[in-house]
């Protein structure tokens, strides 16, 4: 019999993470349940364990999810990643399908869509939440939107500038400089026509890339 997989939860929404992390471990599907405090525990764990889900927040203004997620899998290729989220903005949906994540669990998910969702993924399937799908099918559909001619990086840019990070912090958090940063914001600029910050915030809002409510940072 195969070893119980592992899982993690990182969410600054702390009762949420703890009853989540107390239903996870009454499901008796995982070897241990982690509740993390901090990105930095995220990563210790992938550096000393190997096999499991990770469950992290996209609206955790205390790091980018996305970004740790693809530290965790380079540190472990046989991870699992899921995103729990509390809304269904479409950047956050768009990261995740960029990403290859295992599933995306929406804010009106109950116990029974968390059980499908955990069932899914450790069968190896996708588990995407009936308000993620629907979006999904809408980003396909319009293939002539603006926001269809963002590249991956300049998406990055976009979700960490609406995050209140300056050009440095963000170079710093994607290894590049600051200039390359400048860059990248001149080019979205010039994309969304759009002249400044904070207009490239109400735009993204707009088109469903965040929720005013729960920037992705």
């Amino acid at each position: 019999m195969a070893p119980k997989p592992h899982a993690v939860v990182l969410t600054h929404r702390a009762a949420f993470q703890e009853l989540l992390v107390c239903w996870l471990r009454e499901l008796k599907e995982f070897a241990t349940v982690l509740a993390a405090r901090d990105s930095s525990e995220v990563r210790a764990f992938a550096r000393r364990r190997r096999g499991a889900v990770y469950l992290l927040d996209p609206g955790d203004p205390r790091d980018d999810a996305f970004a740790l997620a693809r530290t965790a899998r380079r540190l472990d290729a046989t991870i699992c990643v899921g995103f729990i989220a509390e809304a269904a903005a479409e950047g956050w949906i768009r990261a995740a399908l960029d990403l290859g994540a295992d599933a995306f669990i929406g804010p009106s998910a109950g116990l029974d869509e968390y059980r499908r969702a955990i069932k899914s993924v450790l069968s190896g399937f996708k588990y995407y939440s009936p308000c993620a799908s629907r979006l999904i099918g809408d980003l396909l559909a319009a293939a002539d939107a603006p926001r269809r001619t963002l590249t991956r990086r300049e998406l990055e840019v976009l979700l960490m500038v609406c995050g209140g990070r300056s050009s440095g912090e963000i170079g710093k958090a994607l290894g590049l400089s600051s200039k390359t940063i400048d860059r990248h914001r001149a080019r979205i600029m010039s994309t969304t026509g759009i002249r400044s910050a904070t207009g490239l915030v109400r735009w993204a809002c707009d088109h469903r890339f965040v929720v005013p409510s729960a920037p992705v940072r």
